[in-house]
């Protein structure tokens, strides 16, 4: 079923999102963990979530990761895609969030 969700009220709080911020356990990646044998872990990120932070950067919405996680595959995958707001090893997602809309200088509704 194919539904188009088009009504004036979603279409003008859509043209308010300014940013775009998101987890990566399980949003970015299907949620398992790789490690290796020396126990270094391993993500697999999907392409299509890339070209869509892409689409999403190329009309002007700022995108942000905030993980719990430290993990350098991550912090690559942010630099490739040109995400300038990687906050990771977080423990308090929601003060994290806070802050990073002070800095953008965007209410929390715009994210």
């Amino acid at each position: 079923m194919n539904k188009t969700i088009n009504t004036p009220d979603l279409l003008t709080r859509l043209s308010q999102v300014r940013a775009l911020v998101l987890d990566v356990d399980g949003i970015l990646t299907d949620g398992r963990l790789h490690f290796t044998e020396q126990g270094e872990e391993h993500k697999v990120f999907h392409s299509r979530d890339g070209h869509g932070i892409k689409m999403a950067q190329k009309i002007g919405i700022e995108v942000a990761i905030i993980s719990g996680r430290a993990s350098p595959a991550l912090r690559h995958r942010a630099e490739n895609l040109g995400i300038t707001h990687c906050l990771i090893g977080v423990k308090d997602k929601g003060a994290a969030l806070e802050s990073l809309a002070q800095t953008l200088g965007i209410s929390l509704q715009a994210c």
